[in-house]
């Protein structure tokens, strides 16, 4: 487990294709007229394949490194309300509570959530516990949040249900990973990771790991049911066949932990419908669907869960993803 250990000697960015990537990022409303459309994907293709490495740019605001080609950026572009029920639990959440509220972020990646949070939620967030397995995404959180280091804690770590040897992270684009990797590593619970970090009161938990959803909720049994946090976790059934985990323990182990309500929304952040429990016959059903939908990144959902005490109705989750906007996309 690593705190801020990493150096930034070894981040050396390309200035051409830095120059080239936030260009075609300037330009993406072009992809909506069809002859421009395809020059503009031949180029992002070209630049793509010439280049691997590293580049410059912003992110939410803030000057970032990424790999070349990373789409995060691109995704916002194109559609606003991408990170939409983010925005919509953490805004719920910081207008309910009088003092700054506390975020783990599993999956952080480039870092950045935590960069689109702080460009919507100035002052509201307390402390970051940032949770990564990726070597590379890890590698670049030091320089893309070194905005927000005095209250950031990053942690270098596979998440899973119980100390285990899990695969490590294999990416098959710049912008995700999944746990297929041929090598192995020592997992950690999150519980184990909050107290190892001191890290307290989590008030909001965003898991997004590609299929170990489920098996990093597992892995915070007692945070779950001592806090009750609010909890948004990426439901993409694909990838947890890819990575061999089950589809309904995401919601097996939030039920166990109280929690009764399930608000959906579609990973391009339009609000689909509310569920009081779960219906594995549901889930099923929904996953069939989603194999039958080709959309960008795959057709998945984002699922917000809170617990029956919670302060907050799905109501009022649903009518900030549908009334109010972002004030940063990209």
């Amino acid at each position: 487990m690593l705190f801020w250990a990493n150096s930034n000697a070894l981040l050396r960015t390309s200035a051409f294709f830095s120059f080239t990537y936030n260009i075609l990022l300037a330009t993406t409303i072009l992809r909506r007229i069809p002859l421009l459309s395809k020059i503009w994907n031949t180029a992002w293709r070209w630049q793509n394949r010439l280049y691997s490495g590293l580049v410059k740019s912003t992110l939410h605001g803030q000057s970032v490194i990424l790999t070349n080609g990373h789409w995060y950026s691109l995704v916002c572009r194109m559609y606003p309300k991408f990170n939409q029920p983010l925005y919509a639990l953490v805004k719920t959440a910081t207008d309910e509570n009088s003092q700054p509220i506390n975020v783990v972020d599993i999956g952080a990646a480039v870092g950045d959530t935590v960069l689109f949070l702080e460009a919507n939620f100035p002052g509201k967030i307390g402390k970051y516990l940032c949770i990564d397995g990726d070597t590379e995404f890890f590698s670049f959180q030091e320089y893309n949040l070194k905005s927000v280091k005095s209250k950031s804690t990053l942690v270098f770590s596979l998440l899973s249900d119980k100390e285990e040897m899990v695969s490590t992270i294999d990416k098959k684009d710049p912008t995700t990973g999944s746990a297929i990797g041929n090598e192995k590593a020592m997992s950690k619970t999150l519980d184990q990771v909050l107290k190892e970090t001191n890290f307290g009161k989590p008030d909001v938990i965003k898991i997004d790991i590609d299929g170990f959803d489920g098996k990093a909720l597992g892995g915070a049994i007692q945070t779950l049911k001592e806090h009750q946090p609010l909890v948004i976790f990426e439901w993409n059934t694909p990838l947890f066949d890819l990575v061999g985990n089950d589809i309904l323990q995401p919601f097996q182990v939030l039920s166990d932990c109280g929690y009764s309500t399930f608000i959906w929304f579609t990973n391009l952040g339009d609000f689909a419908l509310t569920q009081n429990g779960f219906s594995e016959a549901a889930l099923f059903s929904i996953r069939n669907f989603c194999e039958k939908m080709k959309t960008v990144n795959g057709h998945h959902f984002d699922v917000i869960a809170l617990h029956s005490i919670a302060a907050i109705g799905p109501e009022d989750i649903v009518f900030i993803n549908e009334t109010l906007r972002q004030s940063s996309a990209h």
